[in-house]
């Protein structure tokens, strides 16, 4: 709100009138500016809900704990169990234990069905 003060020809303190006059254009002019971001944040956000995730397994990679992501890392680069517990070293049957427990998330039987799983469906 502005205020404007009206003076008369003779200046006289209590002749001030004080008038509260409202800018016209003022409120619809933010009005516009609010409904059109809004526009534009709803669309924004529809699309991106239409849109495919970019990794459909994250949800699986991240039930896996820090080593057991290590040895999905290594499988991914089809390294076999040996060089796998070579490169992080530790022992071959705790690298079968970690890939035993990747198999059961991802719901496959091998190495072999994994790596197609994820070729597949991405």
């Amino acid at each position: 709100m502005f205020y404007l003060v009206k003076l008369q020809q003779d200046i006289v303190p209590d002749q001030i009138e004080v008038q509260e006059e409202s800018n016209g254009m003022l409120i619809p002019l933010f009005l516009a500016i609010v409904l059109i971001g809004l526009f534009f944040f709803l669309k924004n956000k529809k699309s991106n809900l239409n849109e495919k995730p970019k990794n459909p397994f994250i949800h699986e990679i991240s039930l896996l704990s820090i080593r057991e992501r290590q040895v999905f890392d290594e499988i991914l680069k089809n390294k076999s169990l040996k060089e796998i517990a070579e490169t992080l070293f530790i022992e071959v049957s705790t690298v079968k234990s970690h890939a035993n427990k990747i198999y059961k998330l991802f719901a496959v039987k091998n190495k072999r069905e994994l790596l197609s799983k994820l070729l597949v469906d991405n």
